[in-house]
């Protein structure tokens, strides 16, 4: 498994690939509901990344910004996104009951459906 990671170069932002096993993880995210997000801090301490897996980030200016945002912020969110949906469409796929309600399946349910 890699991690991918933005770091500064030479004062440029570039991405480098590193294996995790050369990372440590210090679990960061203690409050309820964030826990299972897996968002904790990797830390990379004397580690050497080989010239190979350093990639400068060089865009135009006026592509750089909605590029990274694209990048770092737009992307998991719609990867979350696609999960949710793969998610709740298995719920009403499935036979589940909704909780403490006469309906048999959660396809039934105006709450659900709401």
């Amino acid at each position: 498994m890699w991690a991918g990671l933005g770091a500064m170069v030479d004062g440029t932002f570039s991405f480098v690939q590193i294996p995790m096993a050369d990372l440590t993880v210090e679990r960061t995210w203690d409050m309820a509901g964030m826990r299972g997000t897996g968002s904790h801090t990797v830390v990379a301490d004397g580690v050497l990344v080989p010239a190979e897996r350093v990639g400068a980030l060089r865009l135009p200016p006026d592509l750089g910004a909605a590029q990274l945002f694209g990048i770092c912020a737009l992307a998991p969110v719609v990867g979350a996104t696609f999960g949710a949906l793969d998610v709740v469409t298995a719920m009403f796929a499935s036979d589940r009951k909704p909780y403490m309600t006469s309906y048999s399946r959660m396809g039934e349910s105006p709450g659900a459906r709401q």
